[in-house]
């Protein structure tokens, strides 16, 4: 279509996501940015272990709950994770200020 700038990222690699958005916005041309990542409903995608939320380190500042993930609630003032709905893609890890959220040591199918 014409494009001279075409950026391809990883929509799980949140820095990098809004590194690339503001350096497009930036840019004196149009340009197009190509998130790319399998659908984790499709049955051949192999998930990554679930995650888990150290209560000790979660405060409650509900700052995971802004990626809108479905596996992620909130419980007795802190996050919880629903490992059988939770991908292990991440993005919650990379939005906690805190470290609250570690790995299992099971995967999902």
């Amino acid at each position: 279509m014409g494009f001279n700038r075409v950026v391809v990222v990883d929509p799980y690699d949140l820095a990098a996501c809004d590194r690339v958005v503001k350096e497009e916005l930036a840019a004196d041309e149009p340009s197009v940015i190509i998130s790319r990542r399998p659908c984790t409903l499709l049955k051949y995608v192999k998930h990554d272990k679930p995650l888990r939320v150290d209560p000790e380190k979660c405060v409650g500042c509900r700052s995971c709950m802004q990626i809108g993930c479905p596996s992620i609630s909130f419980k007795d003032g802190h996050a919880h994770v629903d490992e059988t709905l939770c991908v292990g893609c991440g993005v919650c890890e990379q939005m906690c200020k805190f470290g609250a959220f570690e790995r299992t040591g099971k995967e999902t199918a």
